[in-house]
């Protein structure tokens, strides 16, 4: 019997070495973004994961097509390319379509034909969240999995009009959150924390160049907010790990 508490204690030692590991983890950078959106509804986010992503790939659809529309410069040269990318119900198909974007618009740079530098960011950015989904759908330990009648596809490939349910943790809820709140809108300013100390902001170069006073301190207020609520977390878990 003593054995088996042993065991049974070690198991669960373990365990919450494994959760503290992951909330240290998810501690390790802090990131405040400021973003400047073009108009604004009170419309409350999506209720479920699952919608949430739908509307997420239905936002980049449009952005992307609106970016191909206002540079028409770097598209409509004599060459032929696909711009209609209201068709794709998948992030795969998204994201394939988004790297031949992306190669048409490097080459025609290279000739001295650009688009808008944060048309470029958000195509990147895009392309960034196409890729976690990609990578989180095909990881076999903790990755994100379809329930029943959808569990022998994946979260990249399926047509999310479906709008099939998932097993999804809380880290991988929380990035994907954060990128629908961020969807495609323009970030003017971003603060980023590092656990070792290392600080870096980044400011959006037109907006450096005519800065508001109002969002500035804004992103100042959100950043001390942050800095205090991230110290906070991480006295929790250091009076949990040494309570424990």
């Amino acid at each position: 019997m003593g054995l088996f508490n042993r065991n049974r204690t070690s198991k669960e030692v373990r365990k919450k070495e494994h959760v503290f590991s992951k909330m240290l983890d998810d501690l390790t950078t802090l990131e405040i973004n400021t973003i400047i959106k073009d108009g604004m509804t009170a419309s409350v986010p999506p209720e479920n994961i699952e919608r949430t992503l739908k509307d997420l790939l239905e936002r980049y659809k449009d952005r992307i097509g609106l970016i191909v529309y206002n540079n028409s410069h770097v598209f409509d040269t004599g060459v032929d390319f696909d711009t209609d990318f209201s068709r794709h119900k998948s992030f795969k198909g998204l994201y394939e379509h988004l790297i031949k974007c992306k190669e048409r618009i490097d080459a025609m740079g290279r000739e001295g034909l650009r688009i808008d530098d944060t048309d470029y960011s958000r195509i990147n950015r895009m392309l960034s969240f196409c890729r976690f989904i990609q990578e989180r759908s095909e990881s076999t330990q903790h990755g994100i999995r379809l329930r029943e009648p959808y569990e022998n596809e994946t979260l990249y490939e399926i047509d999310l009009t479906k709008e099939p349910r998932m097993i999804i943790d809380t880290r991988d809820m929380v990035r994907i959150n954060r990128f629908y709140d961020l969807g495609v809108e323009r970030i003017v300013m971003q603060t980023r924390f590092g656990i070792d100390g290392d600080v870096v902001t980044r400011i959006e170069e037109d907006f450096s160049n005519k800065p508001k006073q109002l969002v500035t301190n804004i992103h100042e207020a959100h950043t001390n907010m942050s800095v205090n609520y991230w110290k906070s977390l991480i006295d929790i878990v250091k009076g949990i790990v040494f309570h424990a």
